[in-house]
């Protein structure tokens, strides 16, 4: 059996599909960076990315298989990292871990938490990418995988 494909169908190989590189040339020059810098500091500890329609998502291999972390995304000069509370809590203590996320933070980075999610937002910067990466890793990372 033959399907025909029209002009206005995707084989899925084009720009529309999810990518780094579609996200990155739609983020300024800033955001790109604040993402490069959060990407390379979460990726020396052993997370994974994955790209989605509006950022880019961070996982976690453990033993009990691969656990989500964190979202990123970025618009107007800030960064919004997503930490999402149902993929950890059967892991961690979700609590505590955005307790000692909070109290760590630089004065600059807002918290939002909401029942499912837990929201970092910050100024995007190379330099508050490593310091959320930080954050990150020592409070939420480690935690998962330590389990």
């Amino acid at each position: 059996m033959e399907q025909q494909v029209s002009e206005t169908e995707t084989d899925g190989t084009d720009e529309t599909r999810p990518s780094e590189a579609r996200l990155l040339k739609e983020w300024t020059q800033d955001e790109a960076e604040t993402y490069e810098a959060f990407k390379n500091e979460v990726l020396a500890a052993g997370l994974y990315p994955q790209a989605k329609k509006s950022g880019m998502s961070f996982l976690a291999q453990t033993r009990r298989g691969d656990v989500f972390v964190c979202f990123f995304s970025a618009s107007s000069g800030q960064v919004i990292l997503w930490i999402r509370n149902d993929s950890m809590q059967a892991l961690i203590d979700f609590d505590k871990a955005c307790e000692a996320v909070t109290e760590s933070a630089p004065q600059d980075f807002r918290f939002a938490r909401k029942p499912t999610w837990f929201m970092i937002r910050l100024p995007a910067s190379a330099e508050n990418a490593r310091r959320a990466a930080s954050l990150v890793i020592a409070e939420v990372v480690r935690r998962v995988t330590a389990e």
